[in-house]
């Protein structure tokens, strides 16, 4: 009987620990996802209205601002961390400052390159292993 529990205490904790990083790699998805929105709906916004914008990558979070007001806040999962904060201009006709923002995995073996395009308002992801 005993064996039997201490067999089925091990089994328990072997499963877990593919579960919460199946679960942190659906937190990532789920955040490339809603940064790809919210940067879209940014320079839709921007253009549509004529207004400025800014987008900040700050460690945890990501700021989108509206002619200097707080528009939608991201937050960034647990498991990328920002190698250094940046900050993204848009003007009224969506051009964009160049850049590149990396995040770095907490298990280092991962790393994302953000890249912002020069004046076009577009951005794409490339990660290294």
């Amino acid at each position: 009987m005993l064996v039997v529990l201490a067999l089925m205490g091990v089994l328990l904790i072997i499963s877990i620990r593919p579960a919460n990083k199946t679960t942190d790699n659906y937190k990532e998805k789920i955040f490339w996802q809603e940064l790809q929105h919210a940067w879209n709906n940014q320079i839709t916004t921007v253009t549509q209205q004529k207004l400025t914008g800014k987008v900040e990558f700050n460690q945890g979070k990501v700021i989108f601002y509206v002619n200097s007001y707080k528009n939608m806040v991201i937050k960034i999962p647990a498991t990328l961390e920002i190698y250094r904060g940046y900050r993204f201009h848009i003007n009224s006709t969506g051009q964009t400052n160049g850049g590149t923002v990396v995040f770095n995995s907490t298990d280092r073996q991962r790393r994302f390159y953000l890249v912002v395009q020069l004046g076009w308002g577009k951005y794409y992801v490339k990660q290294v292993n």
